[in-house]
């Protein structure tokens, strides 16, 4: 329901255009823009184009010596100059106010519906990349990483160029990437476009987790094109051709853990600069603290101790954030090493999901059957993670000194997940700490044995009233009855928990599995499967047995008793 409502919110919130009239044919629609005058739509124009870009990216890091060509390993290097691969006949579907404000250019538009056009396919063969901006420089980055639990080697921007970084008036450095604009280096057997489909659920939510207070890219922009692309989109070996689509993306910048795991040793794979630690790793390393931990330059004057207070920042924001995805129920997905900023900025969104119904094991990605980033999961994941950022950056921060950092990173994330909890709970005035603790579990085991919308019972709350001192924390309990009722209603049916509870494999499969895990756990392996999948889908088995002995009325009469008491 939450990640309903969100993109109904925000496609309302964003400013949706019309296509070409003159190349689509047909009356088109009345753009959804400012009524202003010819005047400022060009000045609109004028301060885009005008844009003032410090690339600073290519002044200060490794630049390879070869511009674009096809797929091929980049050695010794960080970035490769690229040029956006054009797009047939770009129109704009999508802008964001709220994120051209962060540029300095408030949205503004002409009533008269052909001065309209005309500025919308203005915007559309900026933001498409087929036409560039003066002080633009497009490039794209080389970065490994670890996938599902594997060293992969080299990834890189496959599909997402960036023009450089747009320098603010209030002295802000944002870097605009164009995500789907064409084929680079790194695209490997990919054609570097990105479809309408998948750009609509990333513009939605990077947008939404901004508005949710979350540390997030930006979406600034939606082009779609005539130009096509193959996809499969089901995952079900149906293939059909979709209409490319261009993001535009805004973020203080797009550094990844994968950027440091560009010289890894020890994988399986070789990545593209092993062995050049001093060339690659160093000067990326100082290029991130400059531009993104400028503070510690200041506080720490020794080198060493430099990076080790920039590993420990890196492991505060990265448990902050995910104590955040975990208070609003989104479950990223695809949780790699190449999927985490070292911003602490949530970034990439794939196959990306909000919890409806509470799950604890909740996954959005079909190509997870495992469950390795689940929404359990997930604060496990992000330190396994920053486990291997700390041995990317061995040579350069002590052992000592990143588990150093690494042992906060549990206290952080509790302290984080506590509090934003406590405030969905509306516990504002006593701090009762282990009992506030309970108090939450109690009310997401009782949400997973009713079936109940995660989001929605958090909201149920807000209707109850704030109390602004101790004495008016007790409430009599006929007070809660509209509470209550509100309650009742997000609890999911019999038949709605029984087909969240389907089972992955047949119960003679599932028994024989079981045989295995607990005589020969190794042999799990050679058929792509965990222990801990067994052990979940031997629960989940166990629950769909006990469901089907229940009938409608003996459920309701049970989540009306228990969710009573828990008021």
């Amino acid at each position: 329901m939450m990640r309903h409502a969100l993109l109904l919110w925000l496609a309302a919130s964003a400013l949706c255009v019309p296509s070409r009239s003159g190349r689509r044919g047909g009356r088109p629609r009345r753009p959804m823009l400012q009524q202003t005058c010819p005047q400022q739509s060009s000045m609109l124009l004028g301060a885009l184009r005008a844009l003032e870009f410090d690339n600073s990216a290519l002044r200060e890091l490794k630049v390879d010596a070869v511009s674009g060509g096809p797929p091929r390993n980049v050695c010794g290097a960080h970035l490769v100059r690229v040029m956006p691969s054009p797009l047939k006949n770009p129109v704009l579907v999508a802008v964001s106010e709220d994120a051209l404000e962060l540029l300095g250019l408030p949205m503004a538009g002409p009533d008269d519906l052909e001065q309209a056009q005309q500025l919308n396919d203005d915007l559309a063969d900026i933001f498409s990349g087929n036409e560039l901006l003066p002080q633009s420089e497009p490039s794209a980055a080389c970065y490994c990483g670890h996938q599902f639990g594997k060293f992969v080697g080299q990834l890189g921007d496959g599909a997402a160029i960036s023009l450089g970084e747009v320098l603010t008036s209030d002295g802000e450095r944002i870097e605009m990437q164009l995500k789907g604009a064409g084929p680079t280096p790194f695209s490997r057997v990919a054609d570097g476009r990105k479809v309408l489909r998948s750009s609509i659920r990333e513009f939605l939510c990077s947008e939404a987790m901004y508005h949710l207070g979350i540390p997030t890219t930006r979406a600034l922009a939606l082009v779609v094109s005539d130009t096509r692309a193959t996809r499969d989109a089901r995952s079900n070996g149906q293939y059909r051709e979709e209409r490319c689509a261009v993001l535009v993306r805004l973020a203080c910048g797009y550094i990844r853990f994968g950027s440091f795991e560009v010289c890894y040793r020890g994988g399986a794979v070789a990545s593209p600069s092993e062995g050049l630690e001093e060339e690659v790793l160093v000067p990326l390393l100082d290029y991130t603290i400059a531009r993104h931990f400028s503070h510690l330059r200041a506080l720490h004057p020794e080198r060493a101790d430099r990076y080790a207070a920039f590993f420990a920042e890196v492991v505060s924001r990265t448990a902050k954030l995910v104590a955040a995805w975990q208070a609003v129920g989104f479950v990223h997905g695809v949780l790699n090493t190449d999927n985490m900023a070292i911003t602490g900025d949530t970034i990439d969104f794939g196959p990306f999901g909000f919890m409806d119904a509470y799950d604890a094991n909740y996954i959005p990605n079909s190509s997870d059957a495992a469950g390795r980033y689940c929404y359990r999961a997930q604060p496990e994941a992000c330190f396994w993670n920053l486990e291997r950022l700390a041995e990317s950056l061995e040579q350069l921060v002590s052992p000592a000194a990143a588990q150093t950092a690494l042992a906060a990173f549990w206290v952080t994330y509790e302290a984080e997940r506590r509090r934003r909890f406590r405030n969905k709970l509306g516990l504002l005035v006593v701090d009762e700490g282990e009992d506030d603790d309970a108090l939450l579990d109690s009310m997401l085991e009782l949400m997973k044995q009713s079936g109940a919308d995660f989001t929605n019972c958090f909201r149920a709350l807000s209707r109850e009233p704030l109390p602004l001192s101790e004495a008016d924390c007790y409430t009599p309990p006929p007070s809660f009855d509209a509470t209550f009722e509100y309650l009742l209603a997000q609890c999911s049916t019999v038949e709605g928990l029984l087909k969240r509870t389907r089972p992955l494999f047949d119960p003679t499969a599932l028994a024989r599995l079981r045989v295995i895990a607990e005589q020969e756990p190794e042999q799990l392996t050679a058929y792509g499967i965990s222990t801990s999948l067994v052990l979940r889908e031997t629960a989940r088995a166990t629950r769909r047995e006990q469901l089907s002995r229940l009938t409608t009325r003996s459920k309701r009469r049970s989540d009306a008793e228990h969710w009573r008491d828990w008021l």
